[in-house]
């Protein structure tokens, strides 16, 4: 297998949904909230730990720990409330291998039980792809090379704020490289910013504003370049 789901979860996730028939993905898990852990699902992944951690810190941490999870060719890095089957994530990744895109996200419904996070990735009937020139954190996709190049991002912030805004500038894009696959469309499960995210930021006083400005500072993204952000369809996909 040349694809890899790597993220975080807790005790509210979508596991059963994720790994629930024939894969074209390996997985690696962190727990994060030390929760019981799933019975079954040592045999399921390709690294299995527990630890307090926020998301992309947890995500680097596997990385770094563990370069053998460096050898895939794309990574998928959900957030817990996703909810995508076996099937959806299997084509989510094999569209990305087809279109060689370095950064992709599928759509998300928007629904009495799914809340998108930006309008710019609802989902759109009769549409296969739309090209962008950013994916969100909630549940990007990268190509090894992207990821290489962003991984040391994943470290410098625990709210996961500013991290979509540098990745684009760092991975560049060739207009071609990054999309939304409108095809595969993903449910948000847990309404905006009602998670254990916040809570955990509050009580150990880290600002999502604060470590969104620092990562702007520190690769010389403006507020122009975040105004700019928008997709297209392709010709090919009108």
């Amino acid at each position: 297998m040349n694809n890899l789901l790597i993220t975080t979860f807790g005790e509210y996730n979508h596991l059963e949904h994720w790994l629930g028939g024939d894969r074209n993905f390996d997985v690696a898990l962190m727990n994060y909230d030390y929760h019981e852990m799933p019975s079954d699902l040592c045999g399921k992944c390709v690294y299995l730990d527990s630890h307090t951690t926020f998301k992309y810190p947890g995500i680097y941490e596997m990385l770094f720990d563990e370069p053998s999870l460096l050898k895939y060719d794309y990574y998928w890095l959900p957030d817990e409330d996703i909810l995508l089957n076996t099937e959806g994530i299997n084509t989510l990744f094999d569209k990305a291998r087809t279109l060689n895109l370095d950064l992709a996200q599928p759509s998300v419904e928007n629904s009495i039980s799914s809340f998108p996070s930006w309008e710019q990735f609802i989902h759109k009937e009769g549409v296969d792809i739309f090209m962008t020139n950013f994916v969100e954190i909630m549940c990007p996709l990268f190509s090894r090379k992207a990821l290489l190049k962003c991984m040391n991002t994943f470290r410098k912030s625990n709210s996961g704020w500013g991290l979509d805004i540098v990745w684009p500038k760092i991975v560049g894009n060739t207009g071609g490289n990054m999309a939304v696959i409108n095809s595969v469309v993903v449910k948000h499960t847990r309404k905006i910013s009602t998670g254990t995210l916040y809570t955990d930021l509050q009580r150990k006083r880290i600002s999502p504003y604060r470590e969104k400005r620092q990562l702007m500072a520190e690769y010389k993204v403006s507020s122009i370049d975040i105004q700019t952000h928008e997709y297209r369809i392709p010709d090919n996909h009108l």
